[in-house]
């Protein structure tokens, strides 16, 4: 893991982060420096399909 994401931080910036922990967490990548555009991880891929299925 890169690093570890403080929690009492989300109070303070939800946004800034929920960024910061899936993108520690490995389920996304910010590889092009286009805003929006995130690429999901295997992982994440996964998650988010289930969580639209649910």
């Amino acid at each position: 893991m890169a690093g570890k994401v403080k929690r009492e931080k989300w109070s303070e910036n939800f946004s800034e982060w929920y960024n910061e922990l899936i993108e520690t967490a490995g389920i996304q990548d910010k590889r092009y420096p286009v805003k929006g555009m995130n690429i999901w991880l295997p992982y994440g891929l996964k998650i988010m399909r289930n969580i639209e299925r649910f």
